[in-house]
């Protein structure tokens, strides 16, 4: 008896903020390649005036309501708090989280809502800088990347990128990335594992068995990584999130080069290898209606589900349902 296999779980954090409208065309070419239940959820401060709010809501992304399951929710408090409440009550497979604009310098002590979501959440977080092109975002996903570090030994962001890249049927690009050159680095690089083709399918089916991919191998340095994703023409790479994130006086940030790449990146929590997807086929998308009720509202129309306590709802309803080596380092 064959078990049937959820959607693939996408909740996106909106602030409706022009990097928000950005990403979009991501969601909406996602919904196109896989089945996917997305969920748009939108903070607000206690005491914020909520009918606004739902108004916002309603009309962000209204092309979602066309897609075979869509929930909106408002919810007060953080989003930080937001998140690990829904993540709670469902699965999640996936947080957007498109890059803000911050404003001033890190405050002691206060972490990015970006880097918390990655390394307490633990839920693989997709985000971009504001820079990205919707050509970029919006073309079908033919090239995955996945970029490994030397001498780490969680691999569960490779794992995910090889099941993404078999689910769509894209080219899988692993790229090495070293150090600068100096004498620290060649001991490094003596104690690495080897970095060619062969071990990167080796790595590939270790972590992955299931999947029948193999992988192009490439070497980058830091300072070339984005040079490297433009010249395999990637459309989104995985990253470990540990690597890439700075720490200073109990405080995380996102490193600022994962928002100039060219293409959106996943990050996913170093120690996460039990990580899997389960990514289903696309199915036919069903047109559903709309409606706009409010937590309070008790005549509820029969094919929509609103639950939630005061100053928080949620709508939502269901319809029917050529491999080479290639390397490029910074010669300063």
């Amino acid at each position: 008896m064959k078990t049937a296999v959820r959607p693939f779980e996408v909740l996106f954090l909106t602030n409706f903020s022009d990097a928000c409208f950005g990403t979009i065309p991501a969601l909406a070419r996602l919904s196109d390649e896989v089945n996917m239940r997305l969920t748009l959820l939108h903070a607000y401060g206690r005491g914020t005036e909520v009918r606004p709010l739902e108004r916002n809501l309603q009309n962000f992304f209204p092309e979602a309501d066309d897609y075979a399951a869509c929930k909106r929710m408002l919810v007060p408090g953080t989003p930080y708090e937001a998140v690990r409440r829904i993540r709670a009550e469902q699965a999640v497979d996936l947080v957007v989280a498109p890059a803000g604009d911050p404003l001033g310098f890190p405050r002691f002590g206060h972490s990015s809502l970006r880097s918390r979501l990655v390394r307490e959440i633990g839920a693989p977080m997709w985000t971009s800088g504001n820079g990205l092109r919707g050509r970029r975002l919006s073309r079908q996903t033919r090239h995955v990347a996945c970029c490994l570090g030397l001498g780490r030994t969680g691999r569960g962001h490779l794992r995910l990128a090889a099941e993404y890249a078999q689910s769509v049927g894209a080219t899988l690009h692993v790229i090495h990335v070293v150090p600068g050159i100096d004498e620290g680095t060649w001991v490094a690089l003596a104690q690495a594992e080897p970095f060619d083709r062969e071990h990167a399918l080796e790595a590939v089916r270790r972590v992955a068995p299931t999947v029948a991919v193999t992988p192009d191998v490439h070497v980058a340095d830091r300072a070339q990584v984005a040079q490297m994703l433009d010249a395999c023409d990637a459309d989104v790479v995985f990253l470990d999130g540990e690597e890439w994130m700075n720490r200073w006086w109990f405080t995380s940030r996102i490193n600022s080069v994962v928002d100039r790449l060219p293409c959106p990146a996943v990050c996913v929590k170093a120690d996460r290898d039990d990580l899997t997807w389960q990514v289903p086929p696309r199915q036919a998308r069903y047109a559903r209606a709309r409606a706009v009720e409010m937590p309070q509202e008790r005549e509820v129309e029969p094919a929509f589900d609103i639950a939630g306590a005061v100053g928080e709802y949620a709508l939502s309803a269901s319809g029917p349902n050529g491999n080479g080596v290639s390397a490029v380092f910074d010669r300063r």
